[in-house]
């Protein structure tokens, strides 16, 4: 596992954003330092795209293709370079109504305030990264299977890779406070969720619930340990209601290239202007 430091917005005193490489496959969990990545909380579309365009350049890629994120337990494979932007809205076109997607070629996005942002490597029997998956479990996420359901996803398009996955930045149980009857529930649906908070209330342990989940299904996995509400570096929906989104985004081998990247750009400063 390689990593390297590369942001187009770091400056002062903030580090740069670290890009890892994982069997040719490279990801990273953005900050609140890359700015909100969400076109959904108030920031106008075009800084947000600017801002994951700069994310994708110093990436390598043409850009990530992100989900309209419904905490459902779909999983959805994609492939060929990020969606162009729509003249009328200034937004990408052809979103994908999903809570994971799988890409062979396809750099993925997905986007979360205290959610699990999940990545995954499928590494072929070369050593070799053939395919990778984001997916986005909060609560519902966890309870309805939607990472199980990624790795099956994986599998059936790769049945000989070893799958990898990297829990990202997130809500942890000592910071997750539910209503009793809620922590009852999950519980019942998933033994060994229910935790408590450091204050001794009602609280569900996610990040607990998915590794177990994916340890289970033979997956190697890896949790980077940060805590969305106790890390003001991180977007965080409980510590602040109008906060922005961070990512988690991964960019396969196959990955379109940078050179597409200030295309792609363009687009986004000229919405107006279509592209092939």
């Amino acid at each position: 596992m390689r990593t390297e430091a590369a942001s187009p917005e770091a400056h002062g005193d903030t580090p740069a954003l670290v890009w890892t490489e994982t069997a040719g496959a490279r990801w990273a969990f953005t900050r609140r330092a890359e700015g909100n990545l969400a076109l959904h909380v108030g920031d106008e579309p075009a800084d947000v795209l600017t801002r994951r365009v700069r994310l994708a350049e110093s990436a390598g890629c043409a850009g990530f293709r992100f989900m309209d994120q419904t905490h459902s337990d779909v999983v959805v494979g994609v492939e060929g370079e990020a969606p162009s932007i729509s003249p009328e809205t200034g937004t990408p076109r052809d979103p994908v109504s999903a809570d994971a997607m799988t890409s062979s070629s396809t750099p993925l996005g997905v986007l979360v305030a205290d959610c699990l942002p999940v990545l995954f490597i499928a590494v072929g029997p070369r050593g070799e990264a053939v395919r990778v998956a984001a997916a986005h479990a909060g609560r519902a996420g966890v309870l309805n299977g939607i990472l199980g359901k990624t790795v099956e996803a994986l599998r059936s398009a790769e049945p000989e890779a070893q799958i990898r996955a990297v829990i990202g930045p997130a809500v942890c149980a000592g910071c997750y406070e539910v209503p009793e009857e809620m922590a009852a529930d999950a519980e019942h649906a998933e033994p060994g969720i229910r935790a408590r908070t450091r204050w001794g209330s009602p609280s569900l342990d996610l990040k607990g619930a998915a590794r177990r989940q994916l340890e289970r299904l033979g997956v190697e996995v890896t949790d980077v340990g940060v805590c969305t509400v106790a890390s003001s570096a991180h977007s965080s929906h409980r510590r602040d209601p109008g906060s922005g989104r961070i990512a988690g985004l991964i960019v396969p081998p196959a990955g379109p290239s940078a050179a597409a990247a200030r295309a792609w750009h363009a687009d986004a400063e000229n919405p107006t202007e279509e592209r092939a």
